[in-house]
């Protein structure tokens, strides 16, 4: 029988505001539309509510309110008291990640990870420690090799009871049924020259292969190493945001990684130009078998990966589109894009498997039997064709 989340149980006996990880955990909440003053007076509102299960948060002044850019689905803010500063998350994103598991998760790897810090949790958000003097990465510095040390700790990370069986499946289907429904309600030009029928078959298709491969390793996966969620402090490289994060293939976190070197967060609009080329793609694998002890054929999982991941998004970025609208980032633009690059993946792999050393050896044996000109050009139109 397996625990029940502590963040349930607080709320289905009633027991709130209470100690849930030894943080307050309190069910008031923060209306997003509140701006300047009004915001920060509701936010220290909020930590006053919390003071009396941790003195440590009450209020003082002066205080200051700082939005912080780079968030996607939260928005973050800075709140600098006298003697401390706290980030402030308030969760977007409803429907679309659970909350009682991610927040239990981001505890939990606070005290193995170091470097961040969780102070406690209210009703539509989290307090979280700012890590002073870090500053997120760029679209260069995150390619770094400095970084795979952190990410081969990250999946070092095993939850209480195992990090049990991959998600990725289960939250692709799941994806699929509400972009599905997305797709009738948002009505959106990009979004409907997607077909999400075809979509999925390859999904199937992409499953199966890489259930049947031996190299496929679960680990506690962050699922979304883009630059704005690696910091860096002079040499010290700390991971933050696991809101994705759960039991996935090894090889997915790295797919994933490799594809946000294209960016596209801010605009909607990735530069695929910007992708890591084969050898820095093998350079970065091999160095984290080696830290790992990865197994054979991690590098071709890897470029499967990278097809799927941005199916992952895709999909991920149809349903934002229905749930946060296109005011604010065009998920509409950012979902095609990322399902034709996942397309364009697909048939660079597929064309991959017969290139024209294959192409020359039809002609060069067909030469050697005497088949004559006709036949040769004959044999190497059906290959192309199938």
């Amino acid at each position: 029988m397996t625990n029940k989340n502590p963040f349930v149980a607080a709320r289905e006996s009633n027991a709130t505001p209470c100690l849930v990880c030894g943080h307050p955990y309190i069910l008031d909440e923060i209306d997003k539309n509140l701006k300047g003053e009004e915001l920060k007076t509701r936010i220290l509102e909020i930590f006053t509510l919390m003071s009396p299960l941790s003195p440590s948060l009450t209020p003082t002044t002066p205080s200051t309110l700082t939005p912080i850019s780079g968030g996607i689905t939260n928005a973050l803010y800075l709140l600098t008291l006298p003697t401390s500063k706290y980030l402030l998350r308030i969760f977007g994103g409803e429907g679309m990640i659970n909350r009682d598991s991610e927040t239990l998760t981001y505890s939990n790897l606070s005290t193995y990870l170091g470097g961040v810090s969780y102070h406690g949790r209210f009703g539509n958000g989290r307090i979280e420690g700012f890590l002073e003097d870090f500053k997120a990465c760029d679209l260069e510095s995150m390619r770094g090799k400095d970084v795979i040390e952190s990410v081969v700790k990250l999946h070092g990370y095993v939850p209480e009871g195992g990090v049990g069986e991959c998600e990725l499946w289960e939250q692709l289907e799941t994806w699929f049924g509400e972009a599905k429904d997305s797709k009738t309600k948002v009505n959106l030009k990009l979004i409907n020259e997607i077909d999400l029928n075809k979509l999925q078959t390859r999904v199937q298709k992409l499953k199966r292969q890489i259930q049947s491969s031996s190299s496929a390793k679960i680990v506690f996966s962050h699922n979304d190493l883009l630059s704005a969620n690696i910091m860096r402090s002079g040499s010290k490289i700390q991971l933050i945001d696991f809101e994705y994060g759960g039991a996935n293939y090894a090889a997915f976190d790295l797919a994933n990684h490799f594809n946000e070197y294209a960016g596209g967060t801010v605009d909607g609009v990735p530069d695929y130009g910007l992708l890591p080329g084969e050898g820095e793609k093998r350079e970065w694998v091999d160095e984290y078998c080696r830290l790992t002890g990865g197994g054979e054929g991690m590098f071709d999982l890897v470029e499967g990966f990278q097809e799927l991941n941005n199916y992952y998004w895709g999909l991920w970025a149809i349903v934002q589109a229905r749930n946060e609208g296109v005011k604010d980032f065009p998920y509409d633009r950012y979902a095609w894009e990322r399902v034709r690059q996942g397309e364009k993946e697909r048939k660079k792999r597929e064309e991959g498997r017969w290139g024209w050393k294959d192409y020359l050896g039809v002609i060069f044996v067909a030469g050697v039997v005497g088949w004559g000109v006709s036949k040769v050009l004959d044999a190497v139109d059906k290959k192309i064709k199938k």
